[in-house]
């Protein structure tokens, strides 16, 4: 059996507020799924069963904590921390198109983006340059008035 990590809830804690009381569904929950493990969820009703469910699946954000799936962390929560080291808002995380789905954010992934669009602004202002230098400008003007 392979001992890939295919789900890790890391000290996860959900709560809904109802008024001012808030209510605590999950508390540090910690959870580590490997490749080829077969998991049963089983608890009494209001225990917190469906909410982890759909924090496994993205479908809703814990109140702290991280969920991955197969190492592939929650965008939103990296641009969380994120902003707050940087002490800046970048933008309003519905802008984020990936905020609810687990996304892997790879080094490699970002250079080989950052390289394309460079290559291609480069691209974009040596092709002008190129076809203006071939330009006669006294040919070019000859016929204006």
């Amino acid at each position: 059996m392979n001992s890939n990590k295919v789900l890790q809830v890391i000290g996860v804690s959900k709560s809904y507020s109802q008024g001012l009381e808030e209510i605590a569904v999950l508390k540090e929950f910690n959870l580590e799924i490997l490749e080829g493990e077969k998991v049963a969820i089983m608890g009494a009703s209001g225990s917190g069963k469906t909410t982890l469910l759909n924090l496994c699946g993205g479908l809703d954000q814990p109140t702290c904590g991280v969920v991955s799936v197969c190492g592939a962390y929650n965008i939103g929560l990296v641009l969380t921390h994120l902003e707050v080291l940087l002490d800046m808002h970048l933008f309003d995380p519905s802008v984020y198109l990936i905020n609810i789905l687990p996304s892997k954010i790879l080094v490699s992934d970002i250079l080989l983006i950052a390289s394309v669009a460079f290559l291609l602004c480069i691209l974009a202002s040596l092709y002008p340059a190129w076809q203006a230098s071939r330009i006669n400008p006294s040919e070019a003007l000859r016929y204006e008035l």
